[in-house]
C-alpha cells in the first residue's frame, strides 16, 4: 500500500545535487531494514528541495515498504491531527475492518481525522482529555503496524513548521513508542519558522531510535548546471546558467521560476527591478503564496522594505511610513517571524535586516503598485536627504522618483556615478542611463552624462552599447575643447579594440595625430599610446615602438616625474595626474613588453618586463585598478616568455582587483591567460576552473572570440584529463567562435590540432597547421608559439610516415628556437628533430632526453610528462628496459600530480608494456612474491583494480605498482592474457591434485 501525494511521485521533478543527501536516506533505509527505527529531520528554506528529497527516499523505499504521506499547508494549521488526515485516511481506505472492534468514540474520531473535520475548540485545535488522547495514539500506531509491508513503513510528514499541537503530540508519541514494525519516520520543516514545541519534540526520542538531520543548503555550480541542463537542455549559454544560478542562490524553486526569464536582471541597481516581466502569473503566484496571509499592515511595511533595499535599516523604514522606530521594529520581528525577512547583524547597536532571498524581494517589490513605489522612493530621498546623506547614497531612490527636466536629479545621479565608477561600475551605468532623459535641453549636461556612460560601460564590457553613444557624444562636442575631443576618442577607439576590431580603432585615432605635432599634453600622449597597443595587436611593431616613444616625449612630465626609469628598479605608481610621463612609464614598458614577446625578440622583451613588473608589484591596490589593462599585458608577456609564476601572479592579482571593482571588460582577457599558464605548467583542475569562467563571462559580454579561446583552453585541460575523444568538441566549437584569424585564432587551431593528434588522426591536424603555416607566412614576425607548432606539425608528419616533411618542420622549429633563446622553444626544436629522425637511430633517445629536461627547467609540466612517455617507449624499442621504466615512473609521478588521468594511464600502459618486454623466467609462479600471487589470482578471476584494492585493503596505485611487476615477471601482454594465464595454471594444479 503506498499514499504517495501527486506531486512527490518520482520523476515529476528534476533532481541534481544530492548524492550525499541521498546516500544519507539510503543509510537510513538499512538502519530500518535491520530492525532500527528512524527518525530521519530534513529542514532547509522554502524552496530549497525538502518536500523533492521525500520523494527520492519514497522511491529509494522501493516495493517493500508501505509509505504513509501527509503534509499541512498554513491554512490548515489550526485543523487538529492535520498532518496525519491523509496516512490514516488510507489505511482505513485499505483496510477497514480495522474499524471493527472500537467504541464508537474512537471510530468517529478517527474518520474525523480522515476527512480534515477532526473538532475544533474556540480558542484552538481540538485536545481530547488524557485518557482518550492515549487510547487515540495508541490506536494509530497498532493502525500503523497493521499496515506495514514486508519491508515495514516509511512515515512521510511535510511542512510540519504548520503542524497544530495535536499533530506534534501524536509524533511525539510515535518517535517515544514506535510502532513494533521497522518504521522511518521522515519529516521535512522549515527551522525559522518551526514552533518550540515541534523543536523540542524531535528532540526527545526513545533510546533505540536512530535520528538524523538533514540541513539542506543551496545548489552548488555543478548541481545547478546539471539541474538546467536537464530543465532547459544541454545546448543551454553558459552565461545564462551562470546569472541563473547567481540570481537563485543555488534555490531550486527560484531556479526553476527564473528559468522562464529571456533575459538577466539589470546589473548594478540596488534597488529591485523590474526584470520578472517574462515569469508566468502561475509561477509568480506560487512564489508569493506565502505572503497571501499577510494582514495588510505587514503587507505594506515588507513593500516599503522592499524599496529601501537590503539591508534594510529600521529608523529609514520608520521615516517612511511615518512611524517611530520602535513601530518598525515590531513589524519586522514579525516579519522575521515568519522567515521573510532575517536579522544581517546581531551586534545591538544599529540593528538591521535583509529579506530571506533576493528574490523574494524583487518579488515583492514588482507587486508593489507603481504609484506607491513612487511615492516610498521619494520619501526615502527626501530622509536620507534631511539626514545628509550623500549623491552615491540617495542616487537608487532618485532614479525611481526623478521627473524629465528635474537638473537637479541629473547633478546628482553624475555626480553619484562618478563616486562609485571606480568600484562599482555597473550601478553607475544604471544611474547614468536613468539621468540621461533628465538633461532637458542642456547639451553641456547631457554630454558629461554620455561621456560618464561610455567610461562605465567599456569598464563592464558592455562595448556594443558604448559604440552606439559615440555619434551623439561628437555632436554634442564643441570644438573649444581639444583635449575632451582626444579623451573621448581615445574611450571610443578602446572599446572598438577591446571588440577586436583594430581597423575601426586605427580610423579613429590616426587622424588626430597631425594636430597633435609638437604639443605636449596628457589626452594626446594617451591616445598615442591606446594607437600603440592597437598597432601591437596587428602585429605592427614597428609603429608601436615609434608611438610609444612619442607618447611619453609629449606626456607632461609631472611634479616629480623622470623622463626615464632605469631597468629594474622598484618605482612605485604614482598618484601624478593621468597622463604624466611618470604614469605612462609602466603603462608603456607593459606594451612593449607584450609587442617583444609576440615578435620573439625575449631579450628586448625581458627588461620591458622587468620595468612595468617593478612598478606595478610596488603600487597599491587604487593605484593599479585603473591599470588592469597594463597588468594584463604584462602578465601575457610574462606567460610567452616562460615567466610562468610571474604570470601567474599577476593574472591573479588583476583578476582579484577586476571583481572587486566591477570591471569584466579586462576579466576575460585575465582568465584566459590563468587558465593557459596553468594548463602549461600542468595544473589540469585549476585550468578547467578558470577556463569555465572565462568562457562564462566571454559569453554574457558577447566576445565570441575569447569565448573560442576559452573553449579551446578547456579541451586541452580535458584531453589531459579525460582523453582527446572527450576534448574534441569543446576545441571544434572554440575554432567555429573564433572567426578572426589572429593571435586567439593561432592558438585555438593549434589546440585543435594537438588533440587530432592525440585522436591518432594525423592528416588532420597536419592540415589545421598547414592552414596556421600559411597565415603565419604573411609578413610580419613569427609568432611566439612557433617551435611548439612545428614541433606537433613534425610529430604529425613521422606519425603520418613523411619523413622528409617531418625533417622540414624540425628545421624551422630548430631556426625559431635559436632567435628565442628559451628552454621551452630549445625543448620542442629538439622535440621535433627527434622524431624527424629514423626509429631507434642513437640519437633520437639522447634528443628526447634533451628535451625532456628543457621542458623541465622550462616549467612546461605536462610537454614534458608526454615527452618522458615517447622516451620510454623509444628506450623500450631500444631494449633498455630500465632505463625506460625510469622515465615511464617519471612520466606517471607528473601525471599524477598535474591531475592528468589520460597520461597517468597512458604512462601505467607503457610500465605495463615494459613488464611484457622483460625475459620470460622459467617457472613464473616461483617468481611472484605471496601478495603478487594473490593480485594475479584475483585478476583471473575478473576484478578490477579498484575491487583488488577494496578486497585486499590497498591502495588502487599498490595494485597497479604489484600488476606492472606481475606483468614483466610473466610477461604478459594484457590483462585478458594474464588472467588466462592464471586461469590454465590454476586448472593444471586442479587436475594435478585429483590425479595424482
Amino acid at each position: 500500500m503506498t499514499a504517495v501525494l501527486e506531486e512527490r511521485a518520482p520523476g515529476k521533478s528534476l533532481f541534481a545535487g544530492r548524492a550525499r543527501e541521498t546516500a544519507r536516506l539510503q543509510t537510513a533505509l538499512t538502519a530500518c531494514r535491520r530492525g532500527t527505527p528512524v527518525l530521519l529531520e530534513i529542514v532547509g528554506d522554502p524552496g530549497i528541495g525538502k518536500t523533492r528529497l521525500l520523494s527520492e527516499l519514497t522511491a529509494l523505499a522501493g516495493g517493500t515498504m508501505t509509505v504513509l504521506s501527509g503534509r499541512v499547508s498554513e491554512f490548515e494549521r489550526e485543523r487538529s491531527f492535520g498532518v496525519f488526515a491523509e496516512p490514516v485516511r488510507e489505511i482505513l481506505r485499505a483496510r477497514p475492518s480495522l474499524l471493527h472492534g472500537l467504541d464508537g468514540r474512537m471510530r468517529a474520531l478517527l474518520e474525523e481525522v480522515a476527512s480534515g473535520l477532526a473538532p475544533r475548540e474556540r480558542n484552538g485545535p481540538y485536545a481530547p482529555p488524557d485518557a482518550e488522547r492515549c487510547a487515540f495514539f495508541g490506536t494509530v500506531r497498532r493502525m500503523i503496524e497493521h499496515a506495514a509491508g514486508r519491508g515495514g513503513v516509511l512515515l512521510c510528514l511535510d511542512d510540519l513548521h504548520w503542524a497544530d499541537g495535536g499533530t506534534v503530540a501524536l509524533l511525539h508519541h510515535l518517535i517515544r513508542h514506535p510502532p513494533a514494525v521497522p518504521l522511518v519516520v521522515a519529516c521535512s520543516y522549515r527551522p525559522r519558522q518551526a514552533p518550540a514545541q515541534l523543536a523540542a519534540c524531535l528532540r526527545d526520542t526513545a533510546g533505540a531510535v536512530q535520528s538524523d538531520r538533514i540541513e539542506l543548503g543551496p545548489l552548488d555550480r555543478a548541481a545547478v548546471d546539471q539541474f538546467l541542463g536537464r530543465l532547459l537542455g544541454p545546448d543551454a549559454a553558459t552565461g545564462r546558467r551562470a546569472w541563473l544560478h547567481r540570481i537563485s542562490g543555488g534555490n531550486p524553486r527560484y531556479l526553476h521560476a527564473l528559468s522562464h526569464l529571456r533575459h538577466p536582471p539589470p546589473e548594478g541597481s540596488d534597488t529591485a527591478g523590474t526584470f520578472l516581466d517574462g515569469m508566468p502569473d502561475s509561477v509568480r503566484a506560487t512564489l508569493l503564496g506565502e505572503l497571501a496571509w499577510l494582514d495588510p499592515g505587514h503587507r505594506e511595511v515588507l513593500q516599503v522594505a522592499s524599496a529601501l533595499g537590503d539591508p534594510i535599516d529600521p529608523v529609514l523604514l520608520a521615516e517612511v511610513i511615518g512611524g517611530d522606530a520602535a513601530t518598525a521594529m515590531t513589524f519586522l520581528d514579525a516579519l522575521a517571524g515568519r522567515d521573510l525577512v532575517r536579522p544581517a547583524n546581531r551586534d545591538g547597536i544599529r540593528p538591521s535586516f535583509r529579506f530571506r532571498h533576493p528574490l523574494l524581494r524583487h518579488l515583492v517589490y514588482e507587486e508593489t503598485p507603481a504609484s506607491r513605489r513612487l511615492l516610498i522612493h521619494r520619501r526615502a530621498e527626501q530622509a536620507l536627504r534631511r539626514r545628509g546623506a550623500g549623491p552615491a547614497e540617495r542616487a537608487p531612490h532618485v532614479v525611481r522618483s526623478a521627473q524629465r527636466g528635474d537638473a537637479a536629479a541629473l547633478r546628482l545621479l553624475t555626480e553619484a556615478a562618478g563616486q562609485i565608477m571606480s568600484t562599482a561600475p555597473a550601478a553607475a551605468a544604471a544611474w547614468l542611463r536613468a539621468a540621461l532623459p533628465l538633461g532637458g535641453d542642456d547639451p553641456g549636461a547631457r554630454l558629461d552624462v554620455l561621456e560618464g556612460l561610455s567610461r562605465a560601460l567599456i569598464a563592464t564590457g558592455r562595448l556594443q552599447e558604448c559604440r552606439r553613444l559615440l555619434p551623439e557624444t561628437l555632436e554634442l562636442l564643441g570644438s573649444d575643447r581639444p583635449d575632451r575631443r582626444l579623451e573621448i576618442i581615445t574611450l571610443h577607439a578602446t572599446a572598438e579594440r577591446l571588440l577586436g576590431d583594430y581597423r575601426t580603432a586605427c580610423a579613429m585615432l590616426a587622424p588626430e595625430l597631425p594636430a597633435l605635432k609638437g604639443v605636449r599634453t596628457a589626452a594626446g600622449s594617451r591616445l598615442r599610446l591606446e594607437l600603440a597597443v592597437v598597432k601591437m595587436l596587428q602585429h605592427r611593431h614597428d609603429e608601436c615602438l615609434r608611438l610609444v616613444e612619442e607618447a611619453l616625449a609629449c606626456a607632461p612630465a609631472g611634479d616629480e616625474a623622470p623622463t626615464r626609469t632605469p631597468a629594474g628598479s622598484a618605482q612605485a605608481l604614482p598618484r601624478t595626474p593621468a597622463g604624466s610621463v611618470r604614469d605612462l612609464l609602466p603603462v608603456a614598458a607593459a606594451c612593449l613588453a607584450l609587442s617583444a614577446a609576440h615578435r620573439g625578440d625575449h631579450r628586448s622583451a625581458a627588461g620591458h618586463v622587468r620595468r612595468a613588473a617593478a612598478a606595478f608589484d610596488a603600487a597599491g591596490d587604487p593605484e593599479l585598478t585603473p591599470r588592469l589593462d597594463a597588468l594584463a599585458q604584462l602578465a601575457w608577456a610574462e606567460a610567452l616568455t616562460e615567466r610562468h609564476q610571474d604570470a601567474l601572479r599577476h593574472f591573479t592579482r588583476g583578476l582579484g582587483l577586476a571583481r572587486l571593482s566591477g570591471q569584466e571588460a579586462v576579466t576575460p582577457y585575465l582568465l584566459l591567460g590563468l587558465a593557459y599558464v596553468r594548463i602549461t605548467t600542468g595544473r589540469v583542475e585549476e585550468a578547467l576552473h578558470a577556463a569555465a569562467e572565462a568562457e562564462e563571462v566571454a559569453s554574457s559580454l558577447g566576445r565570441s572570440g575569447m569565448l573560442g579561446l576559452a573553449l579551446a583552453l578547456r579541451g586541452w585541460a580535458v584531453a589531459m584529463r579525460d582523453g582527446p575523444e572527450a576534448a574534441a568538441p569543446l576545441a571544434e566549437r572554440g575554432l567555429h567562435h573564433v572567426s578572426v584569424r589572429g593571435r586567439l585564432w593561432e592558438i585555438t587551431t593549434g589546440v585543435l590540432a594537438g588533440i587530432r593528434l592525440a585522436q591518432r588522426r594525423p592528416d588532420d591536424c597536419l592540415a589545421l597547421l598547414r592552414s596556421l603555416d600559411a597565415h603565419a607566412r604573411r609578413p610580419g614576425p613569427p609568432s611566439p608559439l612557433g617551435p611548439m607548432r612545428h614541433c606537433l606539425a613534425a610529430l604529425a608528419a613521422a606519425t603520418a610516415g613523411r619523413t622528409e616533411e617531418a625533417s622540414r618542420w624540425a628545421g624551422r622549429a630548430e631556426q625559431e628556437a635559436c632567435a628565442q633563446g628559451l628552454d621551452g622553444a630549445t625543448a620542442f626544436a629538439a622535440l621535433a628533430r627527434a622524431q624527424a629522425a629514423p626509429p631507434q637511430e642513437r640519437g633520437r633517445a639522447g634528443r628526447l632526453r634533451e628535451a625532456a629536461g628543457k621542458l623541465s627547467a622550462g616549467g612546461l609540466t605536462l610537454v614534458e610528462c608526454s615527452t618522458r612517455l615517447l622516451l620510454a617507449r623509444e628506450l623500450i624499442a631500444l631494449r633498455r628496459l630500465d632505463e625506460a621504466g625510469v622515465e615511464a615512473e617519471r612520466a606517471k609521478t607528473l601525471a599524477d600530480a598535474c591531475g592528468a588521468r589520460f597520461l597517468y594511464a597512458e604512462a601505467v600502459n607503457v610500465q605495463r608494456r615494459i613488464g611484457a618486454s622483460q625475459p620470460r623466467p622459467p617457472a613464473a609462479d616461483s617468481v611472484l612474491t605471496l601478495r603478487e600471487s594473490e593480485i594475479a589470482r584475483l585478476v583471473g578471476l575478473g576484478m578490477s583494480n579498484q575491487a583488488i584494492a577494496t578486497a585486499l585493503h590497498l591502495s588502487v596505485k599498490t595494485v597497479e605498482a604489484h600488476l606492472t611487476k606481475i606483468y614483466r615477471k610473466l610477461r604478459a601482454r594484457s590483462r585478458s592474457a594474464l588472467a588466462a594465464m592464471v586461469t590454465a595454471r590454476h586448472g593444471e594444479r586442479e587436475r594435478a591434485a585429483r590425479f595424482p
